[in-house]
């Protein structure tokens, strides 16, 4: 788990991130850790085909356990694009048919991932806005925390 504080308009907001790894075989486990989380990053690695593919599924997995939460898609290592295996056509594509938010970044060139992280955030406050503003006499006890579901942390290391 990671942590880090955020600004989003004159709100701190603290994220607390968790990474799935996109490993299969830890299904069980890897539900855990998104329980209970306020948004979702949905990541594939500009050269790793099978991480792009397997975004549908990690969609579907991450709405059967949290339902509906801000979610994104992000490419991942666009420094890498001469040896991109995703053309930008599908990429695009698939954010548009799970109507996604759609990202291009590189953690190793710190390309657009505050970004990322600052829309969550907004999402997340607007969203806990509306509810207050819905039932005032709900307590949200989550204080602000976002969790995030990566699909491949090798990725973002």
């Amino acid at each position: 788990m990671h942590k880090l504080l955020i600004g989003v308009n004159d709100e701190d907001v603290r994220l607390m991130l968790w990474d799935t790894a996109g490993q299969e075989e830890f299904d069980a486990i890897t539900k855990a850790y998104y329980r209970g989380a306020q948004a979702c990053v949905l990541v594939f690695s500009t050269n790793d085909r099978d991480s792009f593919e397997a975004i549908p599924s990690w969609r579907e997995k991450v709405e059967a356990e949290v339902g509906d939460i801000p979610t994104v898609l992000v490419q991942n290592k666009i420094d890498l694009l001469d040896d991109s295996v995703i053309k930008n056509e599908e990429a695009e594509g698939l954010a548009k048919k799970l109507k996604l938010r759609f990202y291009r970044a590189s953690v190793k060139e710190d390309l657009n991932v505050n970004e990322v992280f600052k829309y969550l955030a907004d999402k997340y406050l607007l969203r806990l806005e509306q509810q207050t503003a819905e039932e005032p006499e709900l307590v949200h006890t989550t204080s602000n925390k976002i969790g995030k579901n990566l699909s491949s942390i090798r990725n973002l290391a």
